[in-house]
């Protein structure tokens, strides 16, 4: 009996710990995409920190409020009460503070926090590839090409990497683009060939078809249609 439950026991053990597993890769790959990509190397990331940092006590100082958008959706807004080196902490109009790391604000919320003067290189490059993790491939290419502009050759690869995938998502934008121009030509015709057969269709409904007209009076107003040219199909026994 004891051996019974000892077995029963490490089964239902192993099926925890296999669950706890899978359920922290999980949110391991969540947090993974809620944060910059790991691309930005730690250099780059502590530069970027350190360019934030004096920017949120400046907003402090003068008590300027601040929107942060966060990977994820959420956007907050308030006013700035806390700065640390890689967090800062926010009070919105309803008195509740949130706590938001540097790490999760998203590329078009940190090119305003940070003043473009202090816009590096550096700073550029990690925006890049901020904006890439967001999959904003045309502002990744600005940005690489600014950063390559301050000397950052870094971002020269990530430039022409991106070129490419642009070029090669225009040309698939365009013969799609066309393949849709063809259809709806296509499409067209075949409107215009099927209201062509329906006219045709219904014009000779209306020629009458006389078989023998005997000794009876064929009534010409009656079967003609004003403006219009009208057949009239004569049959005979022969």
């Amino acid at each position: 009996m004891t051996n019974k439950f000892s077995l029963f026991c490490q089964k239902h053990l192993l099926v925890l710990l296999c669950f706890a597993f899978v359920t922290t890769s999980l949110s391991w790959a969540d947090e993974k995409k809620t944060q910059w990509p790991a691309e930005i190397s730690n250099k780059e990331r502590i530069h970027v920190y350190k360019k934030i940092n004096p920017a949120l006590k400046k907003m402090r100082a003068e008590k300027r409020k601040v929107s942060v958008g966060v990977f994820g959706g959420k956007l907050y807004r308030g006013d700035v009460i806390k700065v640390g080196k890689t967090k800062f902490t926010i009070v919105d109009y309803k008195g509740k503070q949130h706590t938001i790391k540097y790490n999760k604000i998203r590329t078009s919320y940190l090119s305003k926090i940070i003043p473009s003067k202090q816009q590096d290189g550096m700073v550029l490059h990690s925006f890049g590839l901020i904006s890439l993790h967001e999959g904003e491939k045309k502002f990744a290419k600005i940005y690489f090409d600014r950063a390559i502009k301050q000397k950052y050759s870094k971002s020269k690869e990530y430039a022409s990497r991106v070129a490419d995938d642009l070029d090669s998502q225009r040309e698939e934008f365009l013969a799609l683009k066309e393949k849709e121009k063809q259809d709806e030509l296509e499409a067209k015709e075949k409107a215009r060939e099927e209201k062509k057969q329906s006219r045709l269709a219904k014009e000779r409904s209306r020629i009458p078809n006389i078989k023998s007209l005997g000794s009876s009076e064929l009534d010409v107003k009656a079967n003609s249609f004003p403006g219009k040219y009208t057949i009239f199909k004569f049959g005979a026994p022969w």
